[in-house]
């Protein structure tokens, strides 16, 4: 029966008892115990006692609460649970037993109670407080009893311990984290096989080992031993110091006999670790300095020992984790099998193995075919160019599976070709990216391809060398795009310094004529003409110098940075403004940190970009207001932020301030080109810095530059 089911009829046969009951049923518990107490007589009345075993001898701890919310019953199951006597909990106030910080959600759950139609709540969560103190997680289904006048009788409260399950509940939750934190150390091991299979030689796989041990896995102090083969020597490799670092231990040398006591002691597995919990000696260098726990584990080639591996929790004393003797022991397997591979290549690297070898781990594809052009041997890199999974799942195809119309293709790039003929140059197919292999799941890849033909038992075989230009056609795609966009931007660049040269010479002419009919004349009608000539031929002027400072900045690629003081350059940049901020009343309030902080900058550029940033803030700012400068240090930047109280920006227009030529104003009925922002943007780009802008219509706008100090 469900918690839900169980709670309506508990909650039926409270009715039904209230029903039985000639008087109020507080009456009735009450004269029931002191019948109880005195030894007299049952009464006759049959079903009220029933009811009163049910309410005594239920699983779950019942509350009976009245009017007042004092308690005026419970079963001896909510005693047990509360730790209290029955009569400690009679008489006493509902909230009385909550849990700290439960009494606000009490009183919402009561009102909502009070205001159910049903006279009932759904189950929910509630903490109490046991009586020795401690908390327990309860479920709770409140069931309101009314009079024939509606009002209100008593509140029924079923009250079921999950205390258990919520601990059940953790505990798998924290099992799930355990296992996530497993299984990521395990993705880290798998990428560590490859990392240490690409190592050049045995010590970059010790050091590498240990470095990943201790900053990857999660492990405090490690040390990787080897076992020289045909000695009885253990030497060290490298290991953590007790501060922490990474060290070469080639110095340590010990007895091979005492690590495998210490092995035999524990374990006959190969694949299972010692790992010592409480109260280990933990050593350096065979010198005692602490105590705690510490594992080791052997690196297990078949049945002969490669070396060792120990950890500790010297350092930072952290207990193990549920996991760590298994992930010592995948780490130890790992290891072993890196050094063994790495061992097993320098040995074989004079033999004939050493060539199978070298040609089972050469980056491109090997194939050999028969005189069908079916495929007889492959390596790895065929295998994994075409991911084919199983090693022996490419043999017995037919070539052209790999690569459609291949001999179609070779009959037309090599018509004549004499595959007898030794001398002839290997032809050599995919020049022009034009052949494509098929992975096992169907997906075109393009190749190179390279044949050759050999003689093997006297029978005449065609090996394929073939290389994946996925990455490589990838490459020369974005090496083209590049190329165009370089173009483009050098044909940009061109295109603005000529138009800036052709407009200066015809701005110059129109300046230089309107300052001589200006002379001839004293007319005012022309002389307000004469202003507005002189206004646009400066603000074409401005763009033609806009446009090619952002082409200039676009191609700079070194500029001059030096030490400055940070609130210097913006002091500077504003003086160029004082007269404007004085002809239009506007009053400049200075926030500046002290010490004032050094800033590394190209300053000339910097002072372009405040130039522009300072030059918005007053154009859109009311005159007779206050414009806020605020140069500050946090942490290891300058911050600069330009506080006007204009007339601001709509919010749509906030992500695109500092695209060029964009103009919130679209009418142009005030100056500007949409450049200034953009240049800004661009020089606070180029020393590594960002720029933001918030504003409010009608309140203001910020502009933040951030700066790193050396940049």
């Amino acid at each position: 029966m469900s918690t839900l089911q169980q709670n309506t009829h508990l909650h039926d046969l409270l009715q039904q008892l209230q029903a039985h009951l000639d008087e109020p049923l507080e009456d009735y518990l009450a004269r029931q115990l002191n019948e109880r107490h005195e030894a007299q007589p049952a009464t006759n009345t049959i079903e009220p006692l029933y009811y009163r075993a049910l309410f005594d001898n239920t699983s779950d701890a019942v509350f009976i609460i009245g009017p007042d919310e004092r308690h005026i019953d419970a079963n001896p199951r909510a005693a047990a649970m509360l730790g209290y006597t029955l009569d400690e909990i009679r008489g006493e106030e509902a909230d009385y037993f909550l849990a700290p910080g439960e009494a606000a959600d009490a009183a919402q759950r009561k009102q909502q109670l009070a205001d159910s139609k049903t006279g009932a709540l759904p189950t929910y969560e509630r903490k109490f407080q046991r009586k020795d103190g401690t908390l327990i997680n309860c479920e709770i289904s409140p069931i309101m009893m009314r009079d024939s006048n509606g009002a209100i009788t008593h509140i029924y409260s079923v009250v079921r311990d999950i205390t258990e399950r919520k601990q059940a509940e953790q505990s798998i939750r924290d099992s799930e984290q355990t296992a996530r934190e497993f299984q990521a150390h395990l993705k880290t091991l798998h990428n560590l096989h490859f990392e240490l299979a690409r190592a050049t030689t045995l010590d970059d796989i010790y050091r590498q080992a240990v470095t990943t041990g201790k900053n990857v896995l999660g492990f405090d102090r490690m040390g990787l031993f080897i076992v020289p083969e045909g000695t009885d020597m253990v030497m060290g490799t490298y290991g953590i110091a007790p501060d922490g670092s990474l060290r070469r231990e080639y110095d340590y040398q010990t007895s091979m006999a005492q690590w495998q006591a210490a092995i035999a002691t524990e374990h006959s597995a190969h694949d299972q670790p010692v790992l010592w919990q409480t109260d280990a000696h933990l050593v350096d260098y065979d010198t005692v300095i602490g105590t705690g726990w510490h594992g080791m584990a052997a690196l297990w080639d078949g049945n002969d020992v490669r070396g060792y591996v120990a950890v500790d929790n010297l350092i930072g004393q952290r207990p193990p984790r549920p996991y760590d003797r298994e992930l010592l022991a995948f780490f130890a397997q790992t290891v072993a099998h890196a050094i063994t591979r790495r061992q097993r290549i320098a040995e074989l690297e004079l033999s004939e193995e050493s060539i199978r070898l070298l040609l089972e781990s050469a980056p491109s594809a090997i194939i050999l075919l028969d005189s069908d052009s079916n495929i007889q041997r492959t390596n790895l890199s065929a295998r994994e160019i075409f991911r084919y999974a199983e090693p022996d799942s490419l043999i017995g195809l037919n070539i052209e599976v790999l690569v459609p119309r291949v001999w179609d293709y070779l009959s037309r790039m090599y018509p004549h070709h004499d595959p007898n003929d030794d001398l002839a140059k290997p032809p050599h197919l995919g020049l022009a990216n034009d052949l494509a292999g098929i992975t096992e799941d169907g997906e075109r890849i393009p190749i190179e391809m390279f044949l050759s033909t050999i003689t093997i038992n006297n029978e005449a075989s065609m090996v394929c060398f073939i290389n994946d230009l996925t990455e490589h056609v990838q490459l020369e795609k974005k090496r083209v795009e590049l190329l165009l966009e370089k173009e483009r931007g050098i044909l940009m660049s061109s295109f603005i310094r000529d138009v800036s040269h052709e407009f200066k010479t015809p701005l110059s002419v129109i300046h230089t004529r309107t300052y001589l009919l200006r002379r001839r004349t004293d007319d005012p009608a022309l002389e307000r003409h004469f202003a507005m000539l002189d206004q646009q031929v400066d603000s074409i002027n401005r763009l033609v110098d806009d446009l090619a400072l952002m082409t200039r900045l676009e191609g700079m690629t070194r500029m001059k940075f030096y030490q400055h003081n940070a609130l210097a350059v913006i002091q500077s940049t504003f003086a160029e403004f004082a007269e404007t901020a004085r002809a239009r009343n506007i009053h400049i309030n200075w926030d500046v940190a002290r010490p004032v902080p050094q800033l590394r900058c190209d300053k000339d550029l910097l002072k372009m970009a405040l130039a522009r940033v300072v030059d918005n803030a007053l154009r859109y700012s009311y005159d007779g207001g206050t414009l806020t400068v605020y140069c500050h240090a946090i942490g290891d930047d300058v911050v600069y932020k330009v506080i006007d109280e204009g007339v601001g920006i709509e919010p749509e227009h906030l992500p695109r301030l500092t695209e060029r030529l964009y103009r919130v104003d679209t009418a142009h009925t005030t100056r500007g080109f949409g450049l200034g922002l953009s240049i800004a943007d661009k020089i606070v780009t180029m020393h590594s810095g960002t720029l933001t802008v918030q504003s409010t219509p009608d309140e203001g706008t910020t502009v933040t530059i951030v700066l790193p100090m050396d940049a």
